[in-house]
């Protein structure tokens, strides 16, 4: 059994929710949040992934208040995106 396969186990059975892309999870992650925030769960998606950003920003609705937070690296500090991603 594979890595994936054993977390996914594992946090099924901790009463999470678990989405497995089959190839890039970049819209799934995307899309999955978008989701959430529509059912009204607090969503927060972290990455430093620039295509998160342009895919938030393209499918995310305006009244959407999801967050994109893109952690600190090296001497840049931590940004974070809101209110329909404009900020």
């Amino acid at each position: 059994m594979s890595l994936i396969s054993l977390l996914t186990v594992h946090l099924q059975r901790g009463g999470c929710t678990v989405n497995q892309a089959s190839g890039d999870a970049d819209l799934l992650i995307v899309l999955t949040a978008i989701d959430k925030t529509k059912k009204g769960v607090e969503t927060c998606v972290i990455g430093d992934d620039t295509d998160l950003l342009v895919l938030l920003t393209v499918h995310s609705p305006s009244e959407n208040k999801l967050k994109l937070i893109v952690p600190k690296k090296g001497n840049q500090q931590e940004q974070m995106f809101s209110e329909a991603l404009g900020t």
